[in-house]
């Protein structure tokens, strides 16, 4: 039996449509510019989940990086200035939004930090990542830290490769850091949905409860969908959906002209605005399994 296409779903999940042969054909014409409103719907509600999903995986993917390269800025140390002290207190740092708390063993050497992942259950309960990431740290001002991370190159999530690299300034303020992203990272979901992504992102991180505060833009692709985001001020906490943020997507390709906005609003759907008008809903599944 056919799965129901995208949206508010009996099982209360988001699942990849599986699409018949007259429903391929359907959307064969829409993309070479024959469009009938049923494959109008069907292909606006496709991009729309796979938004969400870039979204969801912005934050998550960050975490990978912020769990290597971020230090705890403890009020009696000051500012950290010297990079053999930023990788030290990164090294001792527990892990963030990953399970158990001993999956991580990270290892200082000098100015560079060695961190080996094993089965760490990741952000959302959502990912299982095992192998090797390094980063290099680099003073550029006060209380201001240059953190260098990539994969070691047997890096995995879900058992398949991850490829990762990110660029982080990471200014320390009281109570928060303020940190400027730009990464790049391409993978596979737990749902063997294909992804990768450009992102460059302003992030404040609250020191108490691990909650992120996101603007940028991002371009990249889920499936065939290729398309660039903005990020407005993305609110999302560990292992919730995000409480706030709207992200606005640009289609590439021959769907150029493709806009749509997606809200959210903490509670497990994502209300979008599609290119139609139609304004619909898509769920997600943001705590732990």
């Amino acid at each position: 039996m056919e799965t129901a296409l995208l949206g508010r779903y009996p099982s209360g999940r988001t699942e990849v449509p599986v699409l018949n042969s007259s429903r391929v054909v359907c959307c064969a014409a829409l993309l070479t510019s024959v469009p009938t409103i049923g494959c109008a719907q069907m292909v606006e509600e496709k991009v729309a989940e796979a938004v969400v999903t870039s979204a969801l995986q912005t934050s998550r993917n960050g975490g990978v990086g912020r769990n290597i390269a971020e230090l705890e800025q403890r009020d009696e140390l000051g500012c950290i200035n010297d990079p053999e002290a930023a990788a030290a207190d990164a090294a001792a740092r527990p892990p963030v939004g990953l399970f158990p708390a001993t999956c991580i063993d990270k290892v200082a050497d000098g100015a560079h930090l060695h961190a080996d992942f094993a089965d760490c259950t990741g952000v959302f309960g959502r990912v299982s990542l095992s192998g090797g990431m390094d980063a290099v740290f680099e003073p550029v001002g006060d209380c201001r830290m240059h953190a260098d991370i990539n994969d070691s190159g047997d890096f995995t999530a879900n058992d398949r490769p991850l490829d990762y690299e990110a660029d982080a300034d990471i200014l320390y303020q009281d109570g928060y850091r303020d940190v400027n992203w730009a990464a790049h990272w391409e993978g596979t979901t737990r749902r063997g949905r294909e992804v990768e992504q450009t992102s460059t992102l302003h992030v404040l991180v609250d020191d108490e409860t691990n909650c992120l505060d996101i603007v940028g833009t991002t371009e990249g692709r889920v499936d065939e969908w290729d398309f660039s985001t903005v990020i407005q001020d993305l609110a999302v906490c560990p292992d919730a959906c995000p409480s706030a943020g709207v992200v606005e997507a640009e289609l590439e390709g021959r769907l150029r002209d493709r806009s749509i906005s997606v809200e959210f609003d903490g509670s497990d759907v994502a209300r979008v605005k599609g290119w139609t008008g139609r304004e619909f809903e898509v769920e997600m599944v943001c705590g732990s399994e």
